[in-house]
């Protein structure tokens, strides 16, 4: 079972820790493709953050567990953002 966890910090999310597989073996395909999307996600985010953005994050990977945790205050638009339809909203999900 895949378990994530998300960290937050003045109701902003500052990270994650995703720990287990999706997959009951190796064998079991549907949960290879799950395990398979999931770490995409996760690496995509975390990619995104420390270098399309640049911020000051701790990041790690190993098999069956990932963690995310920004450093940097993010949560402030640049300045050439202001009044193009930037938002600070979020939205939740359920997987």
């Amino acid at each position: 079972m895949t378990k994530v966890t998300f960290s937050v910090h003045d109701g902003f999310i500052t990270g994650f820790h995703i720990t287990g597989h999706s997959s009951r073996s190796s064998r079991d395909e549907e949960g290879r493709i799950v395990c398979s999307a999931v770490s995409s996600a996760a690496y995509l985010v975390a990619n995104t953050v420390t270098d399309v953005i640049g911020a000051s994050a701790d990041a790690a990977a190993d098999d069956g567990d990932m963690h995310l945790e920004i450093r940097s205050h993010l949560f402030r638009l640049p300045a050439h953002y202001e009044g193009h339809g930037a938002s600070h909203e979020r939205t939740g999900f359920t997987v």
